[in-house]
């Protein structure tokens, strides 16, 4: 079945890749690896599922064959191979505790806190043996694994042409990363398993394996930094007969059939429905006919046709029965579940796939973040190659008429050596929508320029528009954040979405967001619709409490701010220009409740925003004067 992905999609940029030096080839019989010289060979007999063809506890650490690109290879960084190598981070302090103890490989990037991780970096970890597996009906690569991801990719690949060429099997890319607002380190161990068979459609009589770690973008914010990757007692195994596998599952809702993860009651109706897609690998060595079932406890439970999937191939099954969004603040996670029409299933740990989705009250995004400081998962700072100011951001369409107010943006994690980069350097919203008689976007809206500050970093921040922009029904509208050249500021990924949706320009050229390695996903930005009319969930905000009024006033109001503890606030008011028409200065607030009265005789009829900054954070209420 054909992929359903985003109807609306653009011309993406071309993707990083980095040239393999080819290596020498070793081909023997299957052994046993476990001593210095290994010349017991496995018999290649039918075996049942998850019986041992090969395996290597790294024992023997002349097996292996270490390397980097655009980068080094040295002690704390790159692949090592003992008993006792640690990598900086406290949360992996412990080692790893794999089934065989003893050695085991560490790939490390250096300390981030003192800034000396390598850029740019990929280093590889490849077995110096290559592998005859044709006589094997199914086989399956399989090892033990320990650490977390930050900004890093950990993969394993595999080659059938002596190295020339490499084909990922599989990734740690499904793992939320660790950051100050969530995730964690893996299990200890935790095995993974990866399909050789069904990535390769085959089995080649000459298969040389590695271990790879790389980064996304040598020019993104907190490239390099990492908490290390522990792997031992790797393995290949005899795969199963009857196996599936969801390795995704999307939502795609309305007519433009995008996906999101938040969605505001305010836009729910009869037109806001959806479907849903799941991608499902048959993993074993025969056919399936394979059923996708969606359930969540707000009611829904639609599942797929039967579809045939050939052994060791994939396919998208589709749910098109329309499930209409509940109309109800509240968590709706999906739950995608495979079954088999002909065949009980094995390997059952692989067949479910949790989808987040929430109904909120005001939020609309396609992201994978919570509220505040997030799981981020990289950031973008501009475009390969620039050629004029660079904006990121998503779709939305819009279901019922709606003002937008604020739009909620993420900005991504940097460590301190690296803040100095972006602070002080301006950014902006824009929100334009699409224009079916010129077929492109025209703008509709802005923010007020913002500087970045220290507070910002691995935060969601709500800003404000210049004035409530009209949003309707039926309406493609595409946010970005817009930075200027050689000037940007880190702005948040997490989680993903289809090729498509996430956009933004160059100067005058549109583009979206590059796949990478051969996928038909893209990180998603934290750049967010909110219809909330006001800005503030730093921590200055989340203690206090404060109220403006009265709203609408005629000659002056009065700002009321509770806060938790003593703070210096400054306070003023502005046009929607950003032009400043009434400055009380900064104000020492009490801890408790404190009351500022503010006079605006002289200023005409229409909408300002009064602003409150504390601690490098601001709040913005609108207010309108008769």
């Amino acid at each position: 079945m054909k992929k359903v992905y985003a109807s609306f999609l653009f011309v993406g940029l071309t993707s990083m890749c980095f040239a393999q030096v080819p290596t020498k080839a070793k081909q023997v019989s299957f052994v046993k690896d476990a001593s210095a010289i290994k010349t017991t060979p496995v018999t290649a007999t039918p075996k049942a599922f998850g019986d041992v063809i090969w395996e290597n506890d790294f024992s023997y650490t002349a097996s292996w064959d270490i390397s980097s690109t655009g980068g080094t290879t040295s002690p704390g960084f790159g692949w090592s191979i003992s008993s006792s190598d640690l990598p900086w981070s406290p949360a992996l302090s412990a080692g790893m505790n794999s089934t065989s103890g003893g050695n085991y490989a560490l790939c490390q990037n250096g300390d981030p806190v003192d800034g000396t991780q390598q850029t740019g970096a990929t280093w590889t970890m490849e077995y110096d043996t290559t592998f005859d597996i044709s006589s094997y009906s199914n086989v399956i690569f399989q090892f033990e694994q320990y650490g977390a991801r930050f900004t890093d990719r950990q993969s394993v690949e595999v080659s059938t042409d002596n190295g020339a060429t490499w084909v990922s099997i599989g990734n740690n890319n499904d793992i939320p990363n660790l950051t100050a607002g969530g995730g964690s380190a893996y299990p200890n161990p935790m095995v993974r398993q990866y399909g050789i068979t069904s990535t390769l459609g085959t089995n080649p009589a000459a298969m040389r394996i590695r271990f790879k770690v790389s980064y996304e973008d040598a020019t993104a914010a907190n490239d390099g930094i990492m908490y290390g990757w522990f792997v031992d007692d790797v393995k290949l195994i005899e795969g199963g007969t009857n196996d599936l596998a969801i390795t995704r599952g999307f939502n795609f809702t309305g007519t433009q059939l995008l996906t999101y993860t938040k969605f505001p009651v305010g836009q729910t109706g009869t037109d806001a429905t959806m479907v849903f897609t799941a991608d499902v690998s048959n993993h074993g060595s025969a056919a399936q006919d394979a059923v996708v079932t969606a359930t969540n406890s707000a009611g829904l439970n639609s599942a797929s046709t039967a579809t045939s999937i050939p052994a060791f191939s994939s396919d998208s099954l589709e749910i098109s029965t329309a499930y209409q969004i509940p109309g109800t603040v509240g968590n709706a996670d999906v739950t995608f579940t495979v079954t088999s029409d002909n065949a009980t299933l094995e390997n059952t740990g692989d067949d479910t796939y949790l989808m987040p989705f929430t109904v909120t009250d005001n939020l609309f995004a396609s992201d994978a973040a919570t509220t505040q400081s997030s799981s981020f998962s990289g950031s973008f700072i501009g475009w390969a190659n620039p050629t004029g100011d660079a904006q990121i951001g998503t779709l939305f369409e819009i279901f019922n008429d709606v003002e937008l107010p604020t739009v909620q943006i993420g900005i991504g994690n940097v460590g301190t050596s690296g803040q100095a980069d972006y602070l002080g350097n301006l950014y902006k919203i824009m929100v334009s929508y699409y224009d079916e008689n010129s077929g492109d976007f025209q703008y509709l809206g802005q923010s007020l320029e913002y500087e970045l500050k220290a507070t910002d970093f691995g935060k969601i921040k709500n800003i404000p528009l210049e004035a409530p922009v009209q949003l309707f029904a039926g309406g493609l509208f595409m946010v970005t954040v817009y930075t200027y050249v050689d000037a940007p500021i880190p702005v948040a990924f997490s989680g993903t979405v289809p090729l498509g949706q996430t956009v933004g320009y160059d100067g005058a050229t549109r583009y979206s967001l590059a796949a990478d390695e051969g996928l038909d996903v893209v990180d998603a930005p934290v750049v967010r619709m909110n219809f909330q009319d006001y800005a503030g969930v730093e921590e200055f905000a989340s203690n206090s409490s404060i109220e403006v009024y009265p709203n609408p006033f005629v000659n002056d109001f009065a700002v009321n701010v509770e806060t938790a503890s003593d703070v210096e606030a400054h306070i003023y008011v502005t046009d929607m220009s950003g032009r400043i028409v009434t400055d009380l200065g900064t104000r020492s607030l009490k801890a408790g409740k404190t009351t500022v009265s503010v006079e605006t005789n002289g200023l005409q009829a229409g909408a300002y925003n009064c602003i409150i900054e504390a601690n490098g954070q601001q709040v913005v209420k609108r207010i309108i004067k008769k």
